[in-house]
């Protein structure tokens, strides 16, 4: 008994490590919806200012565009330390997305995407695949939303999910939104606030569902051994 419980203790340990590198990783996809390819479309709005309201704060908010955009995600947080830093309740979501060329395992798995809580960053070393990397196929999202169905939602988002967003590009209380794909630097991060939210495609998934199995798993087989170790009598005990 002890020799299987320590076998399977370390089978559920493996999986764990192994799960928790793999639900990080971009997925490889064999293709893509057709939306995603496509450039994010923009057209004029007649939708007028409007309010909002997220705790104790009240945001001004100033539809610019009609927006939407589809793609994959690769980079996706936000800390509540950086919210407090905003002093900025709304923005619930920082989201990296790519679309169009970039999608393309080629050229996404041998790139680095992260986010210091502001900007999408994209690194390599292969100059090949930066070359090929379209800089104006990807974006940086601050997604805003005070609906709490499309927040959950939208704070469920993981890196490689294929994501649809509509909404509108807006500025509010003194934050802006970039407005066309060909900027970059300071002020090139598109502020959208969603209307609607949907996961087109979720490539890790079941990485995700094997590291949350494995961590269980481990918790119970833990407990067992605790209660065995406190419950179990000692060999040769006699009451």
């Amino acid at each position: 008994m002890k020799h299987a419980l320590n076998l399977i203790l370390l089978v559920l340990v493996a999986l764990n490590i192994y799960s928790c590198g793999k639900k990080n990783e971009l997925p490889f996809y064999a293709d893509f919806p057709g939306i995603s390819r496509q450039d994010p479309a923009q057209t004029p709005t007649q939708r007028p200012p409007f309010t909002a309201q997220v705790e104790n704060q009240t945001h001004h908010v100033k539809p610019l565009y009609n927006y939407h955009i589809a793609g994959m995600v690769v980079s996706c947080g936000f800390s509540k330390n950086m919210a407090e830093y905003r002093s900025d309740d709304l923005n619930i979501m920082d989201a990296g997305i790519i679309w169009g060329s970039n999608l393309n395992p080629a050229i996404y798995k041998n790139v680095e995407f992260y986010n210091n809580g502001v900007w999408l960053h994209a690194k390599t070393k292969d100059q090949e695949v930066w070359q090929r990397l379209d800089q104006e196929r990807l974006s940086n999202n601050h997604l805003l939303c005070t609906d709490p169905q499309l927040e959950k939602q939208i704070k469920a988002i993981k890196r490689g999910d294929v994501v649809y967003i509509k909404g509108c590009l807006v500025s509010y209380s003194g934050r802006g939104s970039s407005v066309n794909r060909t900027d970059s630097g300071d002020g090139a991060c598109e502020t959208i606030w969603v209307d609607e939210f949907e996961i087109l495609q979720d490539g890790t998934k079941h990485w995700h569902f094997l590291h949350r199995a494995s961590l269980y798993g481990l918790v119970t087989l833990l407990a067992i051994q605790v209660i065995r170790f406190f419950c179990v009598a000692p060999p040769g005990y006699k009451a």
